[in-house]
């Protein structure tokens, strides 16, 4: 369960935040543990509203609706004379005659130049029509554990040999990699700062039993888009629409270092940086706001 909260200040203002842990997060505010902190010279602080929420993009996306408010209606939000409703900033198309912006191949839990591509434009297609690419990020991701880099691979089935199309690859079950894959991710990141806040839905997703690759891809990058605040439209390709061969090369683990990101603090990592990692090496290390370091 996550709540969403808003803190009366003592100098009139409010301030709104997202926690697993409203105790806890109570007692942060209170006691000032933080200098660089909104509230730190703004104590007191009194809690006036909250609202609990089962996944954290909801959360998340209320939080953002309420800081779009003007006081006015944030004490109208309080007292309960305003109903606050919101609804996801990802949509899904499928509409023939919406323009694409950037044709995609489709990701497994897509690294960093990925998610800088999906950043940069308002639609992107998932290209389901081209021929599935063993040993690239269309099954696999990378993370960063305490042995060093490690893949995660979703084990797949091709129908039509190498012939077969991303649309009809299946996800092959008769190895327990779903059980591997959450193990080595609360492995690697439970320590990081914002491993609670995504953790529980992620694993969510990976837990279902999927029958096609592109599906549980496509439900994984819609959960990290929304988690970052990505307002993106998203559709699956037609069969004309085909992503170019630049993109198709970037989804190779060889291409990984060609992409560089600000650097940021990573949990178990005490040497150099480690660059373009999947995106959930960004989400759990900064949260929503490790968006604003790709580009």
């Amino acid at each position: 369960m996550f709540t969403a909260y808003i803190l009366a200040c003592s100098d009139g203002t409010y301030h709104f935040g997202v926690t697993k842990n409203l105790k806890a997060r109570l007692t942060y505010h209170e006691e000032g543990q933080n200098e660089s902190a909104y509230t730190f010279t703004r104590r007191p602080i009194r809690l006036v509203h909250q609202k609990n929420f089962y996944k954290i993009r909801t959360a998340i996306a209320y939080e953002a609706a309420l800081k779009t408010k003007s006081n006015q209606e944030v004490a109208q939000i309080i007292s309960g004379e305003l109903e606050l409703n919101i609804e996801s900033n990802v949509t899904i198309e499928t509409s023939e005659t919406e323009i694409a912006t950037i044709i995609l191949p489709a990701s497994y839990l897509g690294n960093l130049a990925y998610f800088a591509n999906i950043k940069s434009n308002q639609e992107i297609v998932l290209d389901v029509n081209e021929r599935f690419q063993k040993q690239s990020y269309r099954s696999r991701c990378t993370i960063l554990s305490a042995n060093g880099l490690q893949n995660l691979i979703v084990p797949v089935v091709r129908p039509n040999g190498k012939e077969t199309l991303m649309n009809d690859i299946l996800i092959s079950y008769t190895e327990d990699w779903q059980k591997d894959h959450i193990k080595a991710i609360e492995s690697a990141y439970r320590r990081a700062p914002y491993f609670e806040f995504y953790a529980d839905e992620l694993f969510e997703i990976l837990q279902k039993k999927h029958k096609k690759l592109v599906d549980l891809s496509l439900e994984l990058t819609l959960f990290l888009m929304t988690s970052f605040g990505i307002e993106c439209k998203v559709r699956i390709s037609q069969k004309e629409e085909k992503s170019s061969i630049e993109l198709k090369n970037e989804m190779y683990p060889k291409a990984r270092k060609n992409y560089q990101a600000q650097p940021y603090q990573q949990a178990l990592n005490k040497g150099d940086f480690e660059n373009n990692l999947s995106v959930i090496d960004l989400l759990f290390n900064c949260g929503k706001n490790g968006i604003n370091l790709i580009d």
